[in-house]
């Protein structure tokens, strides 16, 4: 019972992170997974894969409906959109073939870092909130493609959709207000959630004994559940993050990362 209480905790909080934020949710999704899954004696052994394989199954449903509620209100551009995702499937598939091939440990620091990054980003900023500079660097074209790459390695690699490197690419290179690079950036981490998810599942059969309720690295129940709680989550999210000025948010959020990133690099360090 408490391992699915910890799976519609995960939902509600990744759902109000991808909605609020135009993340995929999977900042969260991985550390609780990898937390919960590293328990259990029949998924220790491949926990940090499978919660990244989770995770982009996850994203999937969390960022569409965010890009869904997004597109309502006019903050998806499609013309970028898709020069986003020419680059970031092929890369987050290459990404989560080479990630099938580390060790979890490996996996867990290389998280922890982008954790930390992350989150002395979001806490010790002094920006107002996400605003838009204004001024456009690159071509949508070209800023578009060096943008969905980047993207796509963290997400095939890590699981984390891509979003948290898309959303300030777009509003530096591109110029979008912070709105926009939201709705565009969670539209983008939803078709990379699905390349990586099916890279995950293909890889996950080749690599790892099948393991009851999976579909190669996918934990089905817990997706199931997290994704559940996550959409309608997200939808809020999106909401929220159209009406209010998100700085205090992620200050609050940037400490959190800090936290989690220090406990996943000392359990990869310690073996705890």
């Amino acid at each position: 019972m408490i391992e699915y209480v910890w799976y519609a905790l995960c939902g509600i909080f990744a759902g109000l992170t991808a909605g609020l934020l135009g993340v995929g949710g999977g900042i969260i999704n991985v550390p609780v997974l990898d937390y919960v899954l590293s328990k259990h004696p029949d998924f220790s052994v491949y926990s940090f894969h499978i919660a990244v394989g989770t995770s982009l199954a996850v994203i999937i449903v969390t960022s569409a409906a965010a890009a869904y509620s997004h597109g309502k209100r006019g903050f998806v551009d499609k013309t970028i959109c898709l020069s986003l995702i020419v680059t970031g499937i092929p890369t987050s598939i290459l990404s989560g073939w080479i990630a099938s091939n580390v060790a979890d440990s490996y996996l867990r620091v290389s998280f922890g870092i982008l954790l930390f990054i992350i989150g002395f980003d979001l806490a010790l900023s002094k920006k107002e909130g996400r605003a838009s500079i204004g001024k456009r660097r690159m071509s949508f074209v070209k800023g578009g493609l060096l943008t969905g790459a980047i993207a796509g390695i963290l997400s095939g690699y890590l699981g984390v959709g891509g979003g948290i490197i898309a959303v300030p690419m777009l509003i530096i290179l591109l110029g979008l207000d912070s709105h926009k690079a939201v709705g565009t950036s969670s539209a983008m981490v939803a078709i990379l959630g699905l390349s990586g998810a099916l890279t995950y599942a293909l890889t996950g059969n080749i690599k790892m004994p099948r393991l009851p309720g999976t579909l190669g690295f996918i934990h089905i129940y817990a997706f199931a559940l997290i994704a559940f709680f996550s959409i309608p989550t997200a939808m809020l999210g999106a909401k929220l993050s159209a009406a209010t000025k998100p700085n205090i948010l992620e200050r609050i959020f940037g400490m959190f990362l800090i936290i989690v990133a220090a406990r996943m690099i000392m359990k990869s360090i310690l073996g705890g």
